[in-house]
């Protein structure tokens, strides 16, 4: 609800299940648009933090997921 519409929830992690089920929840609402269309954003738009730099030291794979709030059509 804090959400606004036209707002963007950005989620990353590097654990591979956390990941899918941050994905399985979030298109679960109507409201919310997944912006790389079914899965896992290929690129990201966003500084890197310190907890994804030591992840990348350990060749750990990032995570990414984008949706955008819509209006919802009643």
């Amino acid at each position: 609800t804090k959400l606004k519409q036209g707002g963007y929830l950005y989620l990353a992690t590097d654990c591979e299940d956390y990941a899918r089920q941050m994905l399985a929840v979030l298109q679960q609402r109507a409201d919310l648009v997944n912006q790389a269309n079914e899965g896992f954003m290929l690129t990201h738009d966003r500084p890197v933090t310190k907890y994804e730099a030591r992840a990348q030291q350990l060749n750990r794979s990032i995570w990414d997921i984008c949706f955008k709030k819509q209006a919802l059509l009643l």
